[in-house]
């Protein structure tokens, strides 16, 4: 299932993480799937990137943004 993210949010956690542990590549395809709403196998076609690293990014994305509205929303 892809999360619903909206895309300031989304970019504002893509800023938290390192180039190096999500490349622009995977940064472009998990846009693809988030923001566009394409399957992880056309994102991988339009990539490059295979569909098992970008669900995995997706994945880890989406509970970085759990945890930061979480953490946001108990802060106030």
């Amino acid at each position: 299932m892809r999360p619903c993210i909206p895309e300031h949010r989304l970019e504002i956690v893509m800023s938290i993480i390192s180039e190096r542990d999500l490349p622009l590549k995977t940064r472009q395809a998990v846009r693809l799937v988030v923001l566009n709403g394409y399957t992880y196998e056309l994102a991988e076609i339009k990539s490059g990137v295979t569909r098992k690293t970008i669900a995995k990014a997706v994945k880890h994305i989406d509970k970085i943004d759990t945890l930061l509205v979480k953490t946001y929303r108990n802060s106030i």
